[in-house]
């Protein structure tokens, strides 16, 4: 009898340990991970991840939360990895999108095509493209048909000069991909 008696006192004090240490820092951690969350004007705890998931913002205390919650964010339509979705500018650039005015212009920019930008194929929205300083095409073969290929460091007679691959070679020169490379390579013939 009196090792159960005993059995039960050190379950307590193991359980009284553990409210008095771990818990605690159970919360403590819990807490770090958390983050006071402004989504479509309402405030909660939760993580970063579910906040950024809900489009919303995380502030540390929840009155910083709340006093943005109450002040109506300008919204835009966001294209981001060819997806489009309404939220604040900031939140647009936190994807890595560029905002619109409307739906339809966003929609219409949030597109796929193959892009072709300085010599290279690949797929893209029109906006990214456009960004690259690149062209649009329908389909893959198109774009490959139709993008150049990027001019290369030409060493012809002697002397190195940026060209086209195809002129490079027409006029009886060698094509490098570096300047540097076609410097030390090129000598006078």
């Amino acid at each position: 009898m009196r090792r159960a008696g005993l059995s039960v006192i050190l379950a307590v004090s193991i359980i009284g340990l553990f409210s008095l240490f771990i818990a605690p820092l159970a919360e403590q951690v819990n807490a770090q991970e958390r983050c006071w969350c402004c989504a479509k004007g309402t405030v909660a705890p939760m993580t970063p991840v579910m906040c950024k998931e809900k489009g919303g913002m995380c502030f540390k205390t929840q009155e910083e939360a709340t006093k943005s919650c109450q002040q109506p964010q300008p919204q835009c339509w966001c294209c981001a990895k060819g997806e489009v979705a309404q939220m604040t500018p900031a939140n647009c650039k936190e994807r890595h999108g560029v905002c619109f005015r409307t739906k339809d212009e966003a929609y219409k920019n949030c597109q796929k095509c193959w892009c072709c930008a300085k010599g290279e194929v690949g797929e893209s929205t029109i906006i990214e493209c456009k960004q690259k300083g690149g062209v649009c095409f329908k389909t893959k073969e198109e774009a490959l048909k139709r993008c150049p290929p990027p001019p290369c460091w030409c060493c012809l007679k002697g002397q190195v000069v940026q060209l086209r691959p195809a002129v490079c070679k027409e006029k009886g020169g060698v094509c490098f991909k570096t300047k540097d490379e076609a410097l030390k390579n090129c000598r006078k013939q």
